[in-house]
């Protein structure tokens, strides 16, 4: 989705507001990794998916570039979450199939309305009949694509192909068989700052909420050293950190309501939770999803993935390797 051209065997980067992550596999079935780097980002210079200040970023994604060796590579990028707005749409069935795109920028403002300005737009058509057609809208701040892709640029590699996160967790699900067609999914990405909600049906995700954990002032600092490290002095409290998501579990019910009654009037419901995320104790958020909801729960062993040297890649990585196993765009 959103691409910009077509290229295979690219490196895969996701920029977050804390971290940038770097994933290159050597081969797709099985998984086996080639190489996994993270550089921690200082808070202020990335914030809600957007570049606050520019300088710092062009020297931490210079260094990047440089010490992963990416100059002159192909670069597949994953566009921040709260960037991101997914949601389905219906055009009349007259819009020809090569016009929907002219159909929605024009609908924009008057029947579509986002939450930002100067959206690029990307879309699936998902169904038709005699008078509409379902589309899959994904639209995100033309700036906030642009700004990654043109730094990319500059530092000399070439950004080829833009994709969102929700889609690259669950490429990785449906690459190892955790899913099926007929399946109606809620993806939980479970991420040191925030939690994304995604619904998928039909391998598609059809509904996207970003949130941001509420962390009481000072209870999650990620303080980095000048080589991108976490720093020993980095604030995790783990009871703290844990209660702060009593919000969330709300949030995935409301999700699972919403799905069931607004999306299909109680004739559907969601089939199971798929759970994944960067969060430091993702282990007990498991244990605490699986005791607040009776729905099977998903989780990708981290031994699925390995390196040449048989060592397993942490679960922080899987959103860029989902990235890596994309085929095409």
């Amino acid at each position: 989705m959103l691409s910009f051209l077509t290229r295979k065997k690219d490196a895969s980067i996701e920029i977050k507001d804390y971290v940038i992550r770097y994933g290159d596999i050597k081969h797709r079935a099985p998984v086996v990794v080639n190489r996994c780097e993270e550089y921690y980002v200082p808070e202020g210079i990335i914030h809600n998916g957007k570049i606050v200040d520019m300088d710092k970023f062009k020297e931490i994604i210079r260094t990047c570039v440089q010490e992963w060796g990416l100059k002159g590579r192909n670069i597949r990028f994953i566009v921040p979450d709260p960037a991101v707005v997914i949601r389905k749409v219906d055009v009349p069935a007259e819009v020809p199939t090569e016009e929907i795109q002219g159909h929605l920028y024009f609908e924009l403002g008057h029947k579509i309305h986002l939450p930002f300005e100067n959206p690029t737009l990307d879309y699936a058509l998902l169904s038709e009949d005699e008078e509409t057609k379902e589309v899959l809208l994904v639209a995100s701040p033309e700036e906030v694509v642009d700004s990654y892709h043109f730094q990319l640029r500059e530092e000399k590699t070439k950004p080829v192909v833009a994709d969102i996160s929700p889609l690259c967790h669950y490429r990785l699900f449906h690459h190892h068989g955790a899913v099926k067609e007929e399946d109606r999914s809620l993806l939980v990405q479970m991420d040191l700052q925030t939690v994304t909600i995604t619904i998928f049906e039909n391998h598609q995700p059809v509904f996207m909420q970003h949130v941001i954990i509420p962390y009481k002032e000072g209870v999650c600092t990620i303080e980095s050293t000048e080589e991108g490290k976490l720093a020993e002095d980095a604030q995790f409290p783990k009871e703290d950190m844990i209660n702060a998501l009593k919000d969330m579990y709300i949030e995935i019910n409301r999700m699972l309501r919403f799905y069931e009654f607004s999306f299909h009037q109680g004739k559907k419901t969601i089939t199971k939770i798929l759970l994944t995320g960067d969060h430091i104790y993702f282990e007990d958020i498991c244990e605490e999803v699986r005791s607040n909801f009776s729905l099977p729960i998903e989780v990708l062993a981290t031994s699925l993935m390995k390196t040449n040297s048989d060592d397993t890649i942490d679960r922080r990585f899987h959103s860029v390797l989902g990235l890596a196993v994309k085929e095409g765009v």
